[in-house]
């Protein structure tokens, strides 16, 4: 609940308060996707007979090669301005692929190890990171409101953590 309501502080520019059903239906579909993605790499991983960071390793693989197949036909269908810019762009290209695959491995790695929901809630940190590097690196404003919604985001993921410590 703590989480929730700070998703629901920092959810743009708008007032508090004010939902978009379309919008609400679109984050609820999302979140369901990726919820049934976490907890399908993590059977994958375990129908694997190979240490846990192979499982991982190849888990991703799988994933990242299908994301490129479908995003890639769909900018070929669809957009081709944006994957010829993409194409002009490689250095920078690969950077953010890199770094993205890393993640995404440390991602594959902890859902093959540890409860998927623990995993996920923890992951919610994600946005206090993504905040505080926009703000340094693009000078991006941070409002009370994003600011106490990034408190309750810390909270909710202590609350959740802090119980399957053996301290």
């Amino acid at each position: 609940m703590v989480g929730s309501g700070a998703v629901w502080l920092m959810k743009g520019r708008g007032e508090p308060g004010s939902l978009d059903l379309a919008t609400l239906l679109l984050g609820l579909a999302s979140g369901l996707c990726f919820a049934l993605t976490t907890l399908w790499v993590r059977d994958a991983c375990h129908q694997l007979q190979l240490p846990f960071m192979h499982t991982a390793a190849w888990a991703l693989v799988w994933t990242i090669s299908i994301q490129v197949a479908a995003l890639t036909s769909w900018l070929a269908l669809r957009d081709r301005q944006t994957l010829v810019k993409l194409w002009n762009r490689p250095s920078l290209v690969f950077r953010i692929s890199l770094s993205s695959s890393v993640a995404s491995l440390c991602w594959f790695t902890a859902v093959n190890l540890e409860d998927v929901g623990l995993v996920k809630t923890l992951g919610q940190i994600e946005v206090f990171f993504t905040l505080l590097l926009s703000q340094h690196w693009l000078k991006e404003q941070v409002s009370q409101r994003e600011k106490l919604g990034l408190l309750l985001i810390v909270v909710s993921a202590l609350l959740v953590i802090l119980p399957t410590l053996s301290i």
